[in-house]
């Protein structure tokens, strides 16, 4: 769902009181996305979390659960070969 806004202009433009003046809603990153998963899930929210932030231009600090740390060093592994930083 999300890799089809990856390529798409960001902002909506519409018009103003019908003149040739239009408005422009420009999206902006929020800057850095702190994401926590929980020990029964460290997959699933790091695909369906990390993901979209990443696409929106935004970093991304994500802290997997204590109790499943191999899912987030295989995640982490997986972004490095991507050649995500």
């Amino acid at each position: 769902h999300f890799a089809g806004y990856v390529d798409k202009p960001h902002g909506v433009s519409t018009p103003v009181n019908g003149s040739f003046d239009i408005n422009l809603i420009e999206r902006q990153p929020y800057g850095v996305v702190g994401i926590i998963a929980p020990w029964n899930g460290a997959p699933a929210v790091a695909a369906s979390c990390v993901a979209p932030a990443l696409a929106a231009g935004n970093a991304v600090v994500f802290k997997p659960s204590e109790l499943a740390p191999l899912a987030a060093l295989r995640f982490g592994e997986l972004c490095i070969e991507a050649g995500l930083p």
